[in-house]
């Protein structure tokens, strides 16, 4: 009687992602990556029990392990308890580890990677951190130093850890649906818009942003007289009292995209803040800009990020501030001149990365190969 054959079973990558979009989906385009290129590893991931990934993660299809954890600002009775909290979050990180045969943790960034992260060093697990930022953020620059590998999204933030390893500019990895695209007249088509209007696409995230809505208000005269067509995500809760007109004069106007690829397909310009993953998809497709950076954004990120891209002539920049005064002239210079739109769209291919997330996901093939 023969015996059944078993087959050893696959190491498991563990990403460690949450707290906001810009650190959960470019965990989730490697993670895709890693399915689509059909590299023999088991995919988990972890995070905190109330944030946003806790409901993201396992809608995709994923496993996720909740950790639960908070980082702390300034002094206070939670910074008091902060190297407690840490130390039993990262007793359940090693559970983590030990329960799922884990081969290497991926870190995207911001306090809730701290305790897988950190759990692996300990255990000598390797890591690998994705950093979406110009500069590295706090986190990423606190774990450099336990890293296998960095992989940075701006060539020149390789310059910017102090850590022994090693450092690839790879860029910041985007979801698999923007590598599918249709071309932009297509895109138009699909959207029932005319083919032969510019459509400038603008959002402020999932919650809107104030300053941009009201700076389109302003702007809807001059907009509808130039024949050009909007696509406005205004954020929940932040539909203008008048949106079904304006679908009646053809632009559309949504609360919100769950799936921002269309859009974006569509785009001859873009109007938006300047979080990384906004970055990296934008220059991922070559799509011309202005940038409105968040005004309090930790470490002025969104700032440095947008001057990045202005100053490389892929995005215009405009402050918070000036954007009333500035919007509509901006974008009536970039959509009346022809050769602007083509150079910002040349410089915004250069500097974007679309098969990040294929370059990611080889890297840690390649490590895991070697354990």
């Amino acid at each position: 009687m023969s015996k059944e054959v078993t087959h050893p079973k696959p190491a498991t990558v563990l990403f460690a992602a949450g707290g906001t979009g810009g650190h959960i989906f470019p965990a989730v385009a490697v993670a895709e990556a890693l399915v689509e290129n059909q590299i023999d590893v088991d995919i988990r991931f972890t995070g905190t029990p109330e944030r946003m990934e806790s409901r993201i993660i396992p809608a995709l299809g994923f496993e996720f392990d909740a950790i639960p954890f908070r980082g702390w600002r300034g002094l206070s009775v939670e910074s008091l308890r902060f190297p407690f909290a840490l130390a039993s979050s990262v007793r359940k990180a090693m559970n983590i580890l030990k329960q799922h045969n884990v081969a290497l943790v991926v870190g995207t960034g911001s306090y809730i990677t701290l305790p897988a992260c950190l759990a692996a060093a300990l255990r000598g697990i390797p890591i690998v951190l994705l950093e979406a930022n110009l500069n590295p953020g706090k986190a990423n620059s606190m774990l450099a130093r336990f890293a296998h590998t960095i992989c940075t999204s701006f060539e020149k933030t390789r310059d910017l850890f102090s850590t022994n390893a090693e450092i690839l500019y790879t860029g910041n990895p985007v979801r698999r649906s923007l590598r599918k695209l249709p071309t932009r007249s297509g895109a138009k088509q699909r959207l029932q818009l005319h083919s032969d209007a510019p459509v400038v696409f603008v959002f402020g995230g999932s919650l809107g942003a104030a300053s941009i809505n009201e700076a389109i208000e302003q702007s809807l005269h001059e907009i509808e007289t130039n024949n050009i067509q909007l696509i406005w995500q205004t954020g929940k809760g932040h539909l203008p009292q008048h949106a079904e007109d304006l679908r009646n004069s053809g632009h559309i106007v949504e609360e919100f995209y769950d799936d921002m690829a269309l859009p974006l397909a569509a785009a001859d310009l873009v109007v938006s803040r300047s979080g990384g993953t906004t970055v990296a998809e934008l220059t991922a497709l070559g799509i011309p800009a202005i940038l409105v950076p968040m005004p309090h954004a930790a470490n002025n990120e969104q700032l440095l990020m947008a001057q990045e891209l202005d100053r490389v002539g892929a995005a215009a920049l405009i402050s918070d501030s000036e954007l009333k005064q500035r919007l509509w002239s901006e974008m009536q210079r970039i959509l009346n001149t022809p050769e602007v739109l083509s150079e910002m769209q040349t410089a915004s291919k250069q500097i974007g990365k679309l098969e990040a997330a294929d370059s990611v996901a080889e890297i840690i093939q390649d490590i895991v190969s070697q354990q």
